[in-house]
């Protein structure tokens, strides 16, 4: 059977039109009201594409493009705006207001792919910068051992730069760096913190250089001309006399405590941790016993 619209001649059929456009082009004021500026700019793509002379649509495009950031798809719209006022004298302010538009939109596009290029830029840096650490890390012999993991998964999974982030509260954010000693030479400065259990006190060092030893930060911590109040037993007056534990809660079938020399640096004692724990590892695991 034949609808309504094949009984209408020409300017009807472009009245019902035009009607149905401004009802599209209304809801999408109403919407960029309310902020919605996604959904407006979809009806003023849908009143375009039913009437691409309607001018209110162009501009409330342009309107919500601004909103959105969409900065090139802006410039086709005021494109398309300076297309439908081109031959038409009387139009001057809305030529001059596509104009500007064109020229916010282009500026803002530049802006924006020149923050692009340098977020990338810093990206790859940071990346550059992550990679040359964990290599240091690594050729050092440095074992990192994940809490919860096994020994297999620890051999087989690669060193990420989550795995060496401090999960201390005092220790957030100061993670393991590198910086440049004399020569050139590449450093490692590690975060470190001392725990006085007795006293339920603590002492955090943001930067413990690998090459320091226990012994010169002791010493600092523990000036005889001042010591620390909460020492009312006087247990921490000789830094001869303190003994030092590396705490590794991994491994239950273990103790807990593992004594380190202070006079050992922070790379040796990193190292002699690791064997040292692989040495339990293997006499509390007698079928992983290894000789070498």
């Amino acid at each position: 059977g034949l609808s309504d619209t094949d009984n209408m001649d020409d300017k009807e059929r472009n009245d019902l039109t035009l009607l149905k456009v401004q009802l599209i082009t209304n809801r999408a004021a109403s919407q960029f009201r309310l902020g919605n500026y996604r959904s407006s700019l979809l009806d003023c793509r849908l009143a375009y594409k039913e009437l691409p002379s309607h001018i209110k649509a162009v501009e409330r495009a342009i309107e919500c493009c601004i909103k959105l950031s969409r900065h090139t798809e802006c410039i086709e719209w005021c494109d398309r705006g300076l297309g439908l006022t081109s031959a038409e004298s009387q139009n001057e302010e809305k030529k001059k207001s596509f104009r500007n538009w064109r020229a916010q939109a282009e500026k803002r596009n530049r802006e924006a792919e020149r923050n692009r290029r340098k977020e990338e830029a810093e990206l790859r840096k940071a990346k550059k910068e992550e990679e040359r650490l964990l290599a240091a890390i690594q050729s050092r012999g440095i074992k990192i051992r994940k809490s919860d993991s096994s020994e297999e998964v620890e051999k087989s999974t690669a060193l990420s730069i989550s795995e060496l982030e401090p999960c201390h509260p005092a220790a957030l954010k100061r993670t393991v760096h590198l910086v440049e000693d004399v020569g050139d030479r590449n450093v490692l400065v590690w975060p470190v913190l001392f725990l006085y259990p007795e006293y339920g006190e603590t002492d955090f060092i943001e930067e413990f250089t690998e090459s320091d030893t226990l012994q010169d930060h002791l010493y600092l911590m523990f000036d005889q001309s001042e010591p620390p109040p909460w020492d009312i037993e006087s247990k921490y007056r000789s830094v001869e006399s303190i003994n030092v534990y590396f705490e590794d809660p991994t491994c239950a079938a273990r103790p807990k405590l593992v004594a380190v020399h202070p006079q050992l640096s922070l790379l040796e004692i990193l190292l002699k941790i690791y064997k040292m724990l692989q040495l339990l590892d293997q006499i509390n695991n007698p079928d992983r016993l290894h000789l070498h």
